[in-house]
């Protein structure tokens, strides 16, 4: 393949992924638990000052048990772009698009640059990599997933020059501190590979002390800067939930049976899977290929090939062996699934073993239509995704988002008689401005937990009895322009006209009222 040729492909790739990635995804409305949530933590984490300590609706967050630096990226965001839904995502869709890349650049290195821009096309079009927890949404997945390729591509790159296997350690470390133990994956990964590899390998030991202290520096820097603020307190609670409870039980009712993450695999790579599969078995029938003339791989290939290999299946049967089991877990492997088909099409493609003919361009044929037919199929699926995405409305964050800012947006209260939904939190206190509070009382967390499906209206029809008690709350603890917050009822309705409240947003499910002076 000519250079010009190459690098005009390898960035149309790029550009299908930045469109895939990028596109519409701030129009996507903030979805709740870990997207919200994290958004909250960062703008709080932006307000008050404080890079150290994550918090949540203003205090300790001993919930979420994550390091800092997905908040440190989405806080970044905020500041650069603003309060917005984009800000909450961008850094994940531009690690993403970065990702692209390194698996392009390792591509290359398992198989050349055909393979290398097949597997970026792979990668830009697969489902799970693009709409899982990942890529597009404000979650810390993403991130975790391109501090792992990078430290893969340098162990890689190790075997050329051991200085970059040592400097391999630095983005595992950024890894941990991202998404804590689920480093333990790409640990693991690191460490079987150096195991079956070492005969080509020309790593000695102080390359791995090199590793070491650069992973190990980072992790101990935080650790006690983190010690000095609340002690032990929250490294013993991710210690004991996010690593101990996790591993050994179903938290919050995330379980799966033992092929939980073959069954989430095929969903999330289904177009590439199957096509790929079919052109393996086109390439293994006796009839057209024996098995004894298929082609060798060379000792160039097999070393980051081997990598690959233990990425694409090592994590699956780690996670799979924990208990707490959630869809996104193995977004890691995505990448190394890309490269494999890539792989596996470029050897069907390119394969000698094929009688020489009729069959051999009716193979190369069949090869172009499968790769045409799964990009095809792979990027309207992901198209249709986002466009249900896009119309998708939340009534909540919707009226939230036409309320106007007030004189002192930063000085306003906005009392909620409703379940504090984080989506909610995320809406109203980073995009206007504005201080949370409920009108529930502390029987809150009780209805909530009582509360058969988690939604808005449920909860406030729960805690309907404490409602009238909070609403007092505003006349008598609010100043003008405080604002509330309720479901649009006829009887909420007629208490702005008894208390003389003016609603400044609304839509047919809810209502925002402010406290005139």
């Amino acid at each position: 393949m000519e250079r010009s040729t190459y690098w005009l492909c390898f960035a149309l790739v790029l550009a299908l992924a930045a469109f895939n990635l990028f596109w519409s995804l701030g129009s996507v409305p903030v979805s709740d638990w870990d997207e919200a949530r994290h958004g909250v933590t960062a703008y709080e984490m932006l307000r008050s000052g404080n890079w150290v300590v994550s918090t949540y609706a203003e205090r300790p967050d001993y919930w979420n048990l994550k390091p800092p630096i997905g908040h440190w990226m989405t806080a970044s965001s905020f500041s650069a772009f603003g309060y917005t839904n984009f800000s909450l995502r961008f850094f994940s869709a531009l690690l993403s698009w970065l990702t692209v890349i390194l698996t392009m650049l390792i591509a290359d290195r398992v198989s050349g640059k055909a393979a290398a821009l097949l597997s970026g096309l792979v990668l830009a079009t697969l489902y799970g990599f693009v709409l899982v927890h990942s890529g597009r949404a404000g979650d810390y997945d993403a991130a975790f997933t391109f501090f792992a390729i990078l430290s893969f591509y340098l162990v890689i790159r190790g075997s050329d020059h051991p200085l970059f296997f040592c400097l391999a350690g630095l983005p595992a470390a950024l890894a941990f501190l991202t998404k804590s133990f689920a480093v333990i994956a790409v640990i693991a990964v690191i460490g079987l590979f150096v195991l079956l590899g070492r005969k080509q390998s020309r790593l000695l030991f102080r390359h791995y002390l090199g590793f070491a202290f650069l992973f190990l520096l980072p992790l101990f820097a935080w650790g006690i800067a983190r010690y000095h603020h609340d002690g032990l307190l929250f490294l013993k609670a991710m210690v004991w939930y996010d690593l101990i409870r996790r591993s050994s039980q179903g938290v919050e009712g995330n379980v799966g049976n033992h092929f939980f993450y073959i069954e989430t695999f095929v969903e999330g790579t289904a177009w590439w899977l199957y096509s790929s599969g079919g052109l393996l078995l086109l390439l293994l029938m006796p009839r057209i290929a024996p098995v004894k003339d298929q082609p060798k791989i060379n000792e160039h290939t097999a070393y980051p090939l081997l990598l690959v290999l233990i990425w694409l299946i090592l994590p699956m049967i780690l996670f799979s062996v924990a208990k707490t089991k959630l869809p996104w877990y193995i977004n890691l492997v995505y990448p190394a699934a890309a490269i494999f088909c890539a792989f596996s099409i470029q050897a069907v493609f390119s394969s000698n073993s094929f009688h020489r003919g009729t069959w051999n361009s009716l193979r190369k044929g069949i090869v172009v239509l499968v790769c045409l037919a799964a990009s095809v199929g792979a990027e309207l699926q992901i198209i249709k995704a986002v466009a249900k995405q896009v119309r998708t409305t939340d009534k909540a964050q919707e009226v939230l988002l036409k309320l106007p800012a007030g004189p002192q947006p930063e000085q306003r209260t906005l009392f909620l008689a409703c379940e504090p939904r984080q989506s909610l939190i995320m809406i109203a206190a980073a995009q206007k401005h504005l201080i949370l509070d409920t009108l529930t009382g502390p029987e809150f967390d009780e209805a909530v937990r009582e509360t058969p499906e988690w939604n808005l209206v449920a909860v406030e029809m729960k805690v309907r009895e404490r409602l009238a008690l909070g609403k007092e709350r505003l006349l008598t603890h609010g100043r003008p322009g405080d604002l509330i917050m309720l479901s649009n009822t006829e009887e909420n309705r007629q208490y702005l006209e008894t208390y003389r409240l003016s609603a400044v947003a609304m839509n047919e499910a809810w209502l925002i009222a402010e406290k005139r002076g």
